[in-house]
This record gives structure tokens, sequence and C-alpha cells, in this order.
């Protein structure tokens, strides 16, 4: 039953054509992007992150010792 839905699906929005090189929208192209950026970013940001991926790099790199 899932199966033929994904598929209609699928062939309903299947497009052999390339996809724009331009950031503008092209009108008549079946998929655009749209994100809305904050104004201010956060400072820290980038070393919470880095270090919220320290552990996880460290416990990956150890399993994949064994």
């Amino acid at each position: 039953m899932v199966l033929p839905v994904e598929l209609s699906h699928y062939t309903a929005q299947a497009s052999d054509r390339y996809p724009p090189f331009t950031p503008a929208d092209v009108p008549g192209y079946p998929a655009g992007l749209n994100i809305k950026y904050p104004r201010q970013l956060n400072r820290w940001l980038p070393l919470v992150k880095w270090l919220l991926a320290f552990p996880h790099y460290t416990l990956w790199r150890a399993c994949r010792l064994r």
C-alpha cells in the first residue's frame, strides 16, 4: 500500500531538467529553497558546537579502534 503512493509521488515530481545555477527563484522549475537568516548570529555558537562535537568524536574514534 505504501509503495504505490511513494511511487506515484516520485513520478509526479520527477524532472530530468538541470537545476538552475542561480540563487534567484526560477519560475517554472519544480523545486525552490527559501531560508530565513537570523538578523544577528550568536558569537559563542561555534565554540559551543566544537565543545559538543569533541566528546562525540573521541567516543566515535574509541569505538572505531576496537
